[in-house]
């Protein structure tokens, strides 16, 4: 079954967040056409003056609004893209200090030849 939602965008630059800053997401419920969602987005956009329903003064606040209709959607599995994310980046990082070390190490058998000589690390 599809479903409809309405995108309303606010007017102006929004906030200093950047997810969802200056954006509405509203599901249409019961529309069965993207002209009902249409035709019920406008409606729900009238000012009732009922407590927690928009005003004539919000409604300038809008810059545009968009009916989307929706056929299919998939939950996204954000614990798990996370955590392989971070097992990544560790495993990254883990990798270029130990790079890091060994060039470390090489340059100071270089630098120190005798002192690396009696670690058994060079050869006599």
């Amino acid at each position: 079954m599809k479903k409809y939602m309405l995108l309303l965008i606010g007017a102006g630059e929004g906030c200093d967040h950047t997810i969802g800053c200056n954006r509405k997401w509203v599901e249409l419920e019961g529309c069965t056409s993207i002209e009902d969602a249409v035709a019920m987005a406008k409606i729900m956009l009238i000012p009732t003056g009922d407590p927690g329903h928009e005003t004539s003064e919000d409604l300038d606040r809008i810059a545009s609004g968009r009916v989307l209709e929706i056929s299919d959607s998939r939950l996204l599995d954000i614990d798990t893209w996370q955590n392989n994310m971070r097992k990544s980046k560790y495993e990254k990082e883990k990798r270029v200090a130990s790079e890091n070390d060994m060039k470390l190490i090489a340059t100071l058998k270089e630098k120190y030849p005798d002192e690396f000589r009696g670690l058994g690390v060079l050869k006599p």
